[in-house]
């Protein structure tokens, strides 16, 4: 498994040694209202679930996932809390 955010984009097609088909700069609108607010998104119920979620994929794709996050401060927190979450419970099944 790998964790990685999207900055620098063009870096990609080099490292992995590609040609782009199609390769688009596409500025971001916030014109439209968010249907949930950012704070739902650091919950650690959501955390854990999407844990569980790339877990799950993770075991099904056979040479494995990358997985993108909006920031690195952001994917470290994630981390952070999943390696808390799993800290838990390794201990309370001791």
């Amino acid at each position: 498994m790998h964790f990685q955010t999207l900055s620098p984009l063009d870096m990609y097609p080099k490292i992995l040694d590609f040609d782009p088909a199609v390769m688009a700069s596409l500025s971001m609108t916030l014109a439209r209202p968010c249907i949930a607010p950012l704070i739902v998104s650091k919950d650690a119920a959501v955390i854990r679930n999407y844990g569980a979620l790339v877990l799950e994929l993770a075991s099904l794709v056979p040479d494995g996932v990358v997985v993108f996050f909006t920031s690195y401060l952001y994917m470290e927190n994630v981390i952070s809390t999943w390696y808390d979450q799993v800290r838990v419970l390794l201990f309370s099944s001791i």
